[in-house]
């Protein structure tokens, strides 16, 4: 799956699932995941998340490191896993552009001068999905024979995006 078939999946398992757990690295070369909420995922499947700056994980997002988000929702066996990079953006007009009121629950409110967006950028992607289809699942099943492989129930692809 190439260009556009790539990013609308991925807008759409993440727009479905909402919840990433995103990995860094701290200071130690230490693995660390937490759940973030997606806001909103841009067309070209760039994904903003709200943090506070004095959060932990904005100290691993001041460097180069790379990030790693991944969706999962089991009952609909949908899986994706994105590695790319977070930027800290402090934007006044994106932040009241996707706040929630929810929200509140985690952040005292859009105005709170320590409220950042994290904007990320995803370089590759992986995902694992069932057959939506009896057309999918015959269409892949005879795919496999033909390629001497076994099927293997789902689909499943990883593509570079930059």
């Amino acid at each position: 799956m190439k260009g556009n078939n790539i990013i609308e999946k991925i807008r759409a398992i993440a727009g479905e699932v909402k919840i990433a757990m995103m990995t860094t690295l701290n200071e130690n070369n230490r693995m660390r995941s937490r759940p973030m909420q997606v806001m909103q995922v841009d067309d070209d499947a760039a994904m903003w998340f709200f943090t506070d700056e004095f959060a932990g994980k904005t100290d691993a997002l001041r460097t180069d490191n790379p990030v790693v988000l991944t969706f999962a929702d089991r009952e609909k066996e949908l899986y994706l896993s994105l590695t790319g990079r977070a930027y800290l953006v402090k934007d006044e007009q994106k932040i009241a552009s996707i706040w929630n009121p929810v929200l509140t629950t985690w952040f005292p409110g859009k105005e709170k001068n320590s409220l950042l967006m994290i904007k990320f950028v995803p370089e590759k992607a992986e995902y694992w999905s069932k057959a939506q289809s009896i057309w999918e699942k015959v269409f892949y099943a005879g795919r496999a024979i033909a390629a001497g492989d076994s099927y293997k129930g789902g689909l499943h692809d990883t593509v570079e995006l930059n």
